[in-house]
């Protein structure tokens, strides 16, 4: 607020950032760990194995309940484009919520992933990423949502006055 209580202060950290900051944000992080997604996780034998390699292994190794889980991973990707999507159409926190439960699913399965004896680097890497993705997109939408309050007040208080 100014020192007359009406308008808002001209203090750049009161500001939330500028929606192309915030896109950017949220097209490089679902481009990164959508491309972490295809380094090594695993390795067998000889072979490191993606995380695509290493679901499509278990599959063929008869363990066809993980089917919808593998589904569900190879329709990642096309959700994180939609991710970026919708950060670019302006649907910034919507973008936000869906960074947060899709870096989720692929962090717990590189938490997964790495705590077997056979984790290489990517499933590490990958699990890193995923937490920055989340940390990323919630401190986001705690920011949008305070600024909403602030918003709120501000405009509460000016009617107040008058």
């Amino acid at each position: 607020m100014t020192a007359d209580g009406v308008g808002p202060a001209d203090d750049p950290a009161a500001r939330p950032p500028p929606t192309e900051t915030l896109r950017w944000t949220l097209t490089v992080l679902p481009v990164g760990i959508t491309v972490l997604m295809w380094a090594p996780w695993v390795r067998t034998g000889q072979t490191t194995r993606s995380s695509f390699e290493a679901f499509r292994a278990l599959q063929t190794l008869g363990l066809d309940q993980l089917t919808p889980l593998r589904v569900i991973w190879w329709l990642l990707p096309v959700l994180f484009a939609a991710v970026a999507l919708l950060a670019w159409v302006g649907r910034i926190v919507l973008a936000a919520v869906g960074l947060t439960v899709l870096a989720s699913v692929v962090g717990f399965a590189a938490a997964g992933m790495w705590a077997s004896d056979t984790a290489v680097w990517g499933s590490q890497v990958s699990l890193m990423g995923s937490l920055a993705g989340i940390a990323v997109s919630l401190l986001l939408l705690v920011r949008r949502f305070l600024t909403r309050i602030e918003k709120a007040s501000t405009l509460e208080g000016s009617r107040l006055r008058r």
